[in-house]
C-alpha cells in the first residue's frame, strides 16, 4: 500500500519552488511530480480535474467500497474510485502502484510532521470513514474536540470539531508540532522570505507569534505551530 498527499497547480515551477524552498526533494514524472523528504511525499497534479486530497494505493478496493458507500457517495472511475469526506477533502483510492521512489534521510524546515489535519462537520462520520480505511484511533476524543488516525505505514490524519481551532483553518492541511524549537523553525521561515498567511497569538498569553499558518500553492495549509 503506498499514500500520498495529492495537491494540484495551475504553475509547477511554482509548486516545485516552494516545495524546494522548504527542503523537499523533487522528482519529476511525464504525469506528475513528487516532492518528498523523509517524512511525507505530497505528488503534485497539474491535471485540470486534480483536487486536494489523499491518495491511497493498492491493488483492491473491493470490501473497502461496500462500507465506505454506507457512509459517503464514492464515484468509480478508471484506475480507482474518488470521495469526499464532511470536510470537503478528496480521498482517491487508487490500484495502479508508484514505482522508483527513492528513500531520503532530508527534511524539511518547518519541523516535526504531526499528519494531515482537517475540519469536518461531521467528526463522528469522518472517523468511520477512515476506520474503514484501516486508520485506528490513536488520540483524542469526540469530547475533546479532535481525533487523531494512524495506519500501520504510521500515516496520521488528525480530525477536528468545526471552530475548534482559533485561526485560519483550510481544507486540507498538514500540521508540524516543534515544541520550543517552533520560535526558530519561525526565524528561519522568515529568513527564507517565505510569505506567512497567518501569524498567530491565539494560544500566547503574552500576544507573542509562536505558531504561523503558510499556504501552499496548490492551497493547502501549512501549521507550523509549537504543540
Amino acid at each position: 500500500m503506498q499514500y500520498f498527499l495529492q495537491t494540484p497547480t495551475p504553475d509547477l515551477q511554482n509548486s516545485i519552488a516552494f516545495f524546494t524552498t522548504l527542503g523537499y526533494e523533487i522528482i519529476q514524472r511525464e504525469d506528475y511530480t513528487l516532492a518528498y523528504d523523509r517524512q511525507m511525499t505530497f505528488m503534485i497534479n497539474t491535471k485540470q480535474t486534480a483536487r486536494a486530497g489523499v491518495n491511497i494505493i493498492k491493488k483492491d478496493w473491493g470490501e473497502e467500497i461496500l462500507e465506505l458507500r454506507k457512509h459517503t457517495h464514492v464515484i468509480e472511475k478508471e484506475g480507482g474510485y474518488y470521495f469526499a469526506d464532511p470536510s470537503g477533502c478528496w480521498f482517491h483510492l487508487l490500484t495502479e502502484e508508484i514505482e522508483g521512489i527513492l528513500k531520503t534521510e532530508s527534511s524539511c524546515i518547518l519541523g516535526n510532521y504531526a499528519g494531515l489535519s482537517l475540519e469536518s462537520m461531521d467528526i463522528e462520520c469522518s472517523s468511520n470513514i477512515l476506520k474503514v480505511l484501516n486508520f485506528e484511533l490513536t488520540a483524542g476524543s469526540v469530547e475533546q474536540g479532535w481525533l487523531t488516525f494512524t495506519d500501520a505505514m504510521m500515516n496520521t490524519i488528525n480530525i477536528m470539531a468545526p471552530f475548534a481551532c482559533p485561526h485560519i483553518f483550510l481544507n486540507p492541511s498538514v500540521s508540524f508540532f516543534n515544541g520550543a524549537q517552533n520560535q526558530k523553525i519561525i526565524e528561519n521561515i522568515r529568513a527564507l522570505d517565505i510569505l506567512i498567511m497567518e501569524e498567530v497569538t491565539a494560544f500566547n498569553k503574552e500576544g507573542i507569534v509562536d505558531n504561523v499558518i503558510l499556504r501552499e500553492p496548490g492551497g493547502y495549509g501549512f501549521f507550523v505551530f509549537n504543540d
